[in-house]
């Protein structure tokens, strides 16, 4: 053996020593202290699943959740404040959406060539996928009308849910127009989903068809 190898296992040796040493420390460090709770401090616990599906809305003053919901109960948050008009993914499920430009609704069939994008995940609704999907700088807002691909993320267990083809119609009265479909053009239905007054957004599942209020 030449003195190079020797000198890669003398270093290798010294290595394996220094691991086993720290080990050895690791496993004789003392436990870290535990200290009391204080009188009038209560403890809660918010269960998030076992794969921390959950979403949970806790309320302290009661020390108890109040709603809990999944990642399949809802698709989209529609904006609900007076002049709001966000339109919202469902970001625990790693939902995309992306914007074809066009509006022919029958015309797009795969989400090949159109660029996906998530939610960012600070919250600010001036970065979302949907993005601004009609004008609402006047009065009478233009309403562009295009084919977006929304992909529905993944389910629980981790497994693709497909693709949907989505048009934002129209925001008239309060109200929010959605067409949507599956890629071949299959299930193809148009919703209202009216926006809740005392919520921020109004949440809808496509694949149902209607809109639901899921947080308190």
């Amino acid at each position: 053996m030449d003195k190079f190898s020797n000198n890669i296992l003398a270093i290798i040796f010294i290595i394996l020593i220094g691991l086993s040493s720290c080990m050895d420390k690791v496993k004789q460090d003392d436990p870290l202290p535990t200290y009391p709770i204080p009188e009038g401090i209560k403890i809660g616990q918010a269960d998030l699943g076992s794969d921390y599906g959950n979403r949970v809305y806790y309320k302290l003053s009661s020390n108890m959740a109040v709603k809990t919901i999944t990642g399949k109960d809802y698709d989209l948050g529609f904006e609900s404040s007076a002049t709001g008009w966000h339109i919202l993914l469902n970001s625990s499920r790693f939902m995309y959406a992306g914007n074809s430009e066009s509006k022919e609704f029958e015309e797009i069939s795969s989400p090949s060539g159109i660029a996906l994008s998530f939610d960012k995940s600070d919250g600010n609704l001036d970065s979302t996928a949907v993005g601004r999907w009609a004008d609402f700088s006047n009065d009478a807002p233009l309403f562009y009308k295009h084919v977006y691909v929304i992909d529905m993320g993944l389910d629980q267990q981790g497994m693709p849910l497909g693709y949907k083809k989505t048009v934002f119609e129209e925001l008239v009265d309060d109200i929010y127009t959605v067409r949507f479909a599956n890629m071949d053009g299959s299930n193809d239905f148009t919703v209202q989903i009216p926006k809740a007054a005392d919520k921020n957004c109004h949440y809808t599942q496509l694949s149902w068809a209607v809109p639901y209020s899921f947080f308190p």
